[in-house]
């Protein structure tokens, strides 16, 4: 079955499901938990045998190499979709998409791609949305390794790094600092709780004690990791600390992380709830590749589990976030920035700072007067 190994632990809380109807199941559990609901919003399943059916505004009927295609769902619980179709073909670089675009072949562009942003030729025929993303790119320390089996050496390898620094250079500003491990827009998270600070002395004084540090970062290859990673190991250098680069393909990449081969990994990590966060920290975390081990984090992480109030929920969530600042599994970076483009030939809903995509099923054509004004937005 794919619910335990997508829900890990937490699978450990439900009794039963059982189906009461095409859409409705019942959900028993042996004890309150609170990432239940989370576990299951963030995982991807489909019925076997059955890879077309789904539960979105939108049901893939065709896959081949050159497109996917997909048809309104007119069973959607909140409505069918306005657009019937949707056709997503793949492209070689972001240029020729942005080319076709432009031309009008093409309604959308699912991902700009934030290095080519600023050089793409603007146009008043289509509209880029850029947001901040609640994936954080991280320095994953395997901790069966050394020098990361101590505590002390990952929280000053954490202090060292200038965030703002990633974000204005790496980044050319399109993201966030991540100094506190947490979604900082998620509702329990607390801004009085301790957070990374820049303090690159620590570590200056430790390898200054003869305790030189230097490790193997897997990355990879290709932008933006290839910047952050070049950023990351100057600035850790000019603290003495010496950072080996290897990037890999993707395949490659995910089986040496899969498989605990690695001393620390640059990657991204989707840490949008704490469903997520209990599956890369929680010591029985199905995706702890890493090895991490905190009695104190785990205990905070199933607070939040098992908690049956809000109240209790934001207690873990503060307990936590301290908790994880003084014993580090990895280097927080930064949040990503994503952008995407769409055709003004179309009206869409847009709150600020937000993706697009959840709002898919609202999109429409849009009225002659709003296609053929340049300067609506």
């Amino acid at each position: 079955m794919e619910l335990p190994k997508a829900l890990g632990p937490i699978y450990e809380d439900i009794a039963s499901v059982e189906v009461r109807s095409d859409t409705d199941l019942d959900i028993k559990l042996h004890r309150p938990s609170a990432l239940v609901l989370e576990g299951l919003d963030n995982t991807n399943m489909s019925e076997p045998g059955s890879p077309h059916i789904g539960t979105g505004p939108y049901r893939t009927t065709a896959v081949s190499d050159s497109s996917i295609e997909m048809e309104a769902n007119e069973d959607y619980y909140q409505g069918r979709p306005i657009i019937d179709h949707i056709s997503i073909k793949p492209y070689s670089s972001v240029r020729s998409a942005w080319a076709d675009m432009l031309r009008g072949q093409i309604d959308m562009l699912y991902e700009v791609g934030l290095d080519a942003l600023d050089s793409l030729q603007p146009s008043p025929a289509v509209h880029v949305y850029t947001f901040t993303r609640h994936y954080t790119y991280v320095v994953l320390f395997n901790v069966r390794k050394n020098p990361f089996q101590d505590q002390k050496v990952r929280q000053a390898l954490s202090m060292a790094v200038d965030r703002n620094g990633l974000v204005a250079t790496a980044l050319q500003g399109h993201g966030e600092p991540d100094d506190s491990a947490v979604w900082p827009r998620h509702w329990a998270f607390d801004p009085s709780a301790p957070r990374f600070e820049y303090r690159p002395a620590d570590l200056s004084h430790r390898v200054a004690n003869g305790k030189s540090l230097r490790f193997k970062c897997l990355t990879l290859d290709g932008p933006p990791y290839e910047r952050l990673a070049l950023a990351l190991q100057r600035q850790l250098g000019l603290v003495g600390v010496e950072m080996e680069v290897e990037p890999l393909p993707l395949d490659k990449f995910n089986e040496r992380w899969k498989a605990g081969d690695f001393e620390a990994q640059l990657r991204e990590l989707n840490l949008g709830s704490m469903g997520h966060e209990y599956s890369f920290w929680h010591s029985g975390g199905a995706e702890n590749y890493g090895g991490f081990s905190s009695p104190l984090v785990d205990s905070y992480l199933d607070a939040i589990r098992h908690s049956t109030s809000d109240a209790a929920y934001k207690a873990g969530m503060t307990g936590f976030q301290r908790a994880i600042v003084n014993d580090p599994p990895a280097i927080f970076l930064t949040w990503s920035e994503r952008a995407r483009a769409v055709s003004r030939r179309f009206d869409i809903p847009v709150e600020r700072g937000h993706d697009i995509l959840p709002t898919l099923r609202q999109w429409r054509p849009a009225s002659d007067e709003r296609v053929a004004s340049p300067n609506h937005n």
